[in-house]
């Protein structure tokens, strides 16, 4: 329902008198049924949740809040535009603007499709999965995978392309979906996304202590 549209008065039968406030902000009720007055009074309750915008992440606050990892296996670098290592075709300006730095899996080393993390140092923690086909459930891999619905139940909050000013995209023209949580100093989480693509953890700022 579009803001300041009038809920149609339903109770005319039950000689109600009610009066709406535009939004969904607050609604007066007279009636003679105590009964109508809580479920018109529920009604609007709900009705205001459904009008209260989605959280926007504060981008300055989390970069002066930025959480501290290591990620078994793989080294931070900074999450740019370009073809190199670690390097994505698009990244939303504000990771860019907020310094973030991915990490990606450290030479030498393997990291299979897992990304083990151990956070350090309280603050906000950015995980980017790619949820494209790669391959059938062979392995059982699906069965610790961590998808969208899951981040979300865990309280991650998804970060939409116009939040991050553009969509993060790989050198395989395949979009990220990233998602955002303050976390705290201690924290140990292995993440799985894909059969083959393994998650990468963002950081804001530069002021990561390196690989693990």
């Amino acid at each position: 329902m579009r803001e300041g549209a009038l809920i149609p008065n339903a109770m005319a039968g039950e000689h109600a008198n009610t009066r709406f406030i535009r939004a969904g902000v607050h609604i007066s009720l007279l009636s003679n049924s105590a009964s109508v007055k809580a479920k018109l009074l529920l009604s609007s309750i709900a009705l205001g949740c459904l009008l209260v915008p989605a959280y926007a992440l504060d981008w300055e606050a989390a970069k002066r809040d930025a959480a501290q990892v290591t990620v078994v296996n793989c080294e931070p670098v900074p999450l740019v535009e370009g073809t190199g290592k670690g390097q994505f075709l698009k990244v939303g300006k504000k990771l860019t603007d907020a310094g973030a730095q991915v990490f990606v899996q450290a030479p030498g080393k393997k990291t299979s499709n897992v990304a083990d993390l151990s956070v350090t140092k309280d603050g906000w923690v950015l995980i980017a999965a790619h949820y494209g086909y790669e391959g059938n459930s062979q392995g059982d891999w699906d069965k610790e995978a961590w998808d969208e619905k899951k981040f979300k139940k865990g309280a991650w909050q998804v970060l939409q392309k116009t939040e991050m000013g553009g969509p993060l995209v790989d050198s395989d023209n395949r979009e990220w979906v990233v998602f955002a949580k303050r976390l705290k100093a201690g924290t140990t989480m292995r993440l799985v996304v894909n059969k083959y693509s393994y998650p990468h953890v963002i950081a804001l700022g530069a002021n990561q202590p390196g690989g693990g």
